[in-house]
């Protein structure tokens, strides 16, 4: 007889820190968003960058918890305190 695999979800949040900030990621990441990413690293050339950093951006807002994705996003341009 065949072994069944079995997938579960997780629900306790992701945390990892960069430097001293503290960052809450959801626990598992939905099907679709992962398909937005892949989609969008696809065939990409460095003239859509910018394009890049927005479906980036979009796929962080859907993983990040609320405050940990503000945080995350200003420091992607922060020159005191980078990511």
């Amino acid at each position: 007889m065949t072994e069944i695999k079995s997938f579960g979800t997780s629900s306790e949040p992701v945390v990892f820190r960069i430097g001293e900030d503290v960052f809450r990621a959801v626990p598992d990441i939905p099907g679709e968003i992962l398909i937005k990413l892949a989609k969008s690293n696809s065939g990409a050339k460095d003239d859509e960058s910018a394009d890049s950093i927005g479906v980036f951006k979009s796929v962080l807002s859907e993983i990040l918890y609320e405050d940990s994705y503000k945080l995350f996003i200003s420091r992607l341009s922060d020159r005191n305190n980078p990511i």
